[in-house]
């Protein structure tokens, strides 16, 4: 029978989760445990896992960590609030790709959701960045996120460059950015 095993390492959600699985009464079909990451799993519990809600470098570490758990694992849904090209590289590393996936706005912000299954697969530096499932398909949201990432890049830009030298690695970093923003908004259009 289909379960799931919900894991929480604060108290407050850890009870929360707990109350609301009682709540609904589902405490027969899904589990709720206290620890960090993946650590309070079994080794083939469990098929798919499911980490959204944190930066891209803690999604790595619980995954790192972790890597004795996911030997049955054959699907990872990740969403990173933050270092998602990063992910993406080792996730890439590691011999996953991506299968599936979106961008999810959430009061003005875009988080890519990605399903990730075992294989390997030809990622490119734009794939890298803004991630290849939702690029190939294209996400409705792609050019939002875009042209939010752009004025988002801007903005530092001009902040950035008020005062210092054109030549600063800062600023032409920035600058360096626009034009990748620029780019992959003409491939859109």
């Amino acid at each position: 029978m289909p379960g799931a095993v919900a894991v929480e390492i604060a108290d407050g959600p850890f009870l929360r989760a707990q109350r609301e699985v009682e709540n609904a009464g589902l405490t027969w079909q899904i589990g709720v445990r206290r620890g960090d990451g993946l650590g309070p799993l079994t080794s083939g519990e469990v098929v798919s896992v499911v980490i959204c809600g944190m930066g891209g470098g803690t999604i790595l570490r619980i995954l790192e960590d972790g890597q004795d758990k996911l030997a049955g694992v054959e699907r990872l849904v990740l969403s990173p609030h933050t270092s998602a090209p990063s992910l993406r590289r080792q996730m890439v590393r590691w011999g996953w790709t991506d299968v599936d996936g979106c961008l999810v706005e959430d009061r003005g912000h875009f988080y890519p959701v990605t399903a990730w299954e075992r294989g390997g697969s030809d990622w490119s530096e734009a794939d890298y960045r803004w991630g290849r499932f939702v690029r190939s398909g294209p996400d409705p949201r792609l050019e939002d996120f875009l042209q939010a990432e752009r004025a988002r890049v801007a903005q530092a830009h001009s902040q950035a460059g008020a005062g210092r030298d054109t030549d600063d690695a800062a600023v032409s970093a920035l600058l360096a950015t626009l034009s990748e923003i620029d780019g992959e908004l003409a491939r859109l259009r």
